[in-house]
């Protein structure tokens, strides 16, 4: 204990960033120096997870009878860390970044056994004390809250959630906040913090303890989430588009024809970063959402679509209208300057299998070329895009004819680009042969030679590939590109996806091999030789040896 308050300072401080949140309340207990440098590294960030909430490491042995007993004596994270604050004001400015989430595959909540309601109930911890609740209940006729009567009724009884939403009104300092799409469906805070009728009027108190949030996550579907957006989450988060602070959002769009039009109050133009997760998302869904962010500057958005196989039946949106979601983007001509898309195959809530069993693993879904309907128009408007990460198939179409043009590239792409990726997915060239894929990429090489604007301002290129049966004919004329790009200071970098189970039980888990980048150092003076060789011919066959027949 002696040796660590007499530590210089600045190594304590340098010490403090790779503690665990455990160390550092071990550290904090030790003495009021190091608790004062401690604190501002211990409450700068907090990530409460529901299985955390009753202090217990064991999941499988929470039911048991010791595992009650803990349950009705132990106070949950919320409630420690708002008793703190309450306690101690100055804790509040420390405060920079809460997350809290919920996690589907935890054994206290079975998505299979229990449904919305009883996991209503998971979220009471043991109601609070005489004293707590006195303390409990001045704090809400202080604060400028909608329904007391309500705040009243869910602290009395223990509400994690309503821990949580008073916790926010404190917490005046907060610059990032995640509250995870589990959490608010087995929860009120919804209730508690916001309303419908925000959407008319943005300037309620309810939004204070967020104005000072500049990135924050709503209802972001998880992977391996049961729960996808609804119709229901949509005004509280077109409330979250008037906070005079906020930069970055991230959203999940909820697959419905009955969006409500924007607001007549103030729009806020403070956000720069809109980040859409994995959604059915149609064309009108995305165009109200656009039209409360007027002056994005970046915008990455997954678009999803049913592919080939047995979810394709489903009622519903089966592919992606290009010209539509182009017409849309077409508001954020003047700012955007980042466009990310990417393209993914859905599943359908009702298809998933939420029951007394387990959910079989479904069969992957396959992406189809017929899925995009015609292509983008042209991008050559958007004179402040640096960065361009889209489909080669919604950029130039499915229709072969388009790959024979020269001045296909010239017609839809912007001449200040500093960042361009091409994604060719797994089946996009099955319908192509070699030479159309070839023509491609002869294409995009002859547009670097007479394109001078674009060459002096592209700084790399990259060609995203599928599986190795379908990329082995996307690398036709990739070393006349490479060469090409070398010449003319442009790095090139072609990846692979080696494993792709993402869509087959529902996890994100996607593995992906560089196989070439000129920025990494060379190994020898045969480098090129090999990755040309490589990229012509594919990789050699493993030869196994002979059996000893001895």
């Amino acid at each position: 204990m002696a040796s660590l308050s007499t530590m210089p300072v600045d190594i304590y401080l340098h010490m403090l960033k790779f503690l665990r949140t455990p160390d550092l309340y071990s550290l904090n207990l030790v003495c009021k120096p190091l608790r004062e440098l401690t604190e501002p590294a211990l409450y700068r960030t907090i990530h409460l997870s529901w299985r955390d909430l009753t202090e217990i490491e064991s999941t499988d042995a929470r039911w048991n009878d010791k595992g009650r007993r803990l349950l009705r004596n132990v106070k949950s994270g919320p409630f420690r860390l708002l008793r703190s604050i309450l306690g101690r004001p100055e804790l509040a400015s420390l405060v920079r970044s809460i997350q809290f989430t919920f996690d589907d595959r935890s054994s206290d909540v079975d998505h299979h056994r229990l449904n919305t309601r009883s996991r209503r109930r998971h979220s009471y911890d043991r109601p609070p004390s005489w004293r707590d609740f006195k303390a409990l209940n001045e704090v809400v006729l202080k604060e400028d809250l909608l329904d007391k009567i309500m705040w009243r009724t869910e602290l009395s009884q223990g509400a994690i959630d309503a821990y949580v939403a008073l916790l926010l009104h404190h917490l005046h300092n907060l610059e990032y906040l995640n509250l995870g799409t589990g959490f608010l469906r087995a929860s009120s805070f919804t209730d508690l913090t916001m309303r419908h009728n925000l959407i008319w009027n943005p300037e309620a108190s309810s939004l204070r303890p967020f104005k000072s949030i500049k990135h924050i996550v709503y209802n972001a579907e998880q992977p391996g989430s049961n729960h996808p957006p609804t119709i229901d989450d949509y005004p509280t988060m077109v409330a979250l588009f008037y906070l005079p602070s906020v930069e970055t959002m991230e959203i999940a769009l909820p697959d419905c024809s009955g969006i409500p039009k924007s607001a007549t109050g103030r729009i806020a133009s403070t956000l720069r970063v809109l980040i859409v997760h994995r959604a059915l998302v149609r064309a009108l869904t995305l165009e109200r959402v656009l039209s409360f962010a007027p002056n994005l500057t970046s915008l990455i958005l997954e678009l999803s679509y049913l592919g080939q196989g047995p979810l394709s039946l489903h009622d519903g949106p089966e592919n992606i209208n290009c010209p539509e979601v182009w017409h849309v983007l077409l508001r954020l001509e003047p700012s955007l300057e980042c466009l990310v898309l990417y393209v993914i195959p859905c599943m359908p809530q009702e298809n998933r299998q939420i029951h007394l069993m387990p959910p079989l693993p479904q069969p992957p879904q396959q992406p189809h070329w017929a899925a995009f309907i015609s292509h983008f128009g042209s991008l050559r408007g958007f004179k402040k895009l640096k960065k361009l990460d889209v489909p080669l198939i919604m950029l130039l179409g499915g229709h072969e004819l388009r790959y024979q043009e020269p001045t296909i590239l010239a017609e839809c792409l912007p001449t200040n680009l500093e960042d361009l990726s091409l994604s060719y997915t797994e089946d996009t060239f099955t319908k192509f042969d070699n030479y159309i894929v070839h023509n491609f990429h002869l294409h995009l090489s002859n547009y670097l030679q007479q394109s001078r604007e674009l060459s002096s301002s592209l700084l790399s290129i990259t060609v995203k590939l599928g599986e190795w049966d379908s990329a082995q004919r996307s690398l036709i004329g990739i070393s006349a590109l490479a060469d090409l790009c070398e010449w003319f200071g442009v790095a090139l970098r072609v990846i692979q996806n080696v494993a792709d189970t993402r869509y087959s039980n529902g996890d994100d888990m996607v593995r992906k091999e560089t196989l070439f980048d000129p920025l990494e150092p060379a190994p020898g003076p045969t480098v090129s030789y090999k990755w040309r060789t490589f990229l012509e011919h594919g990789p050699r066959p493993v030869r196994t040896p002979p059996a000893n027949t001895r």
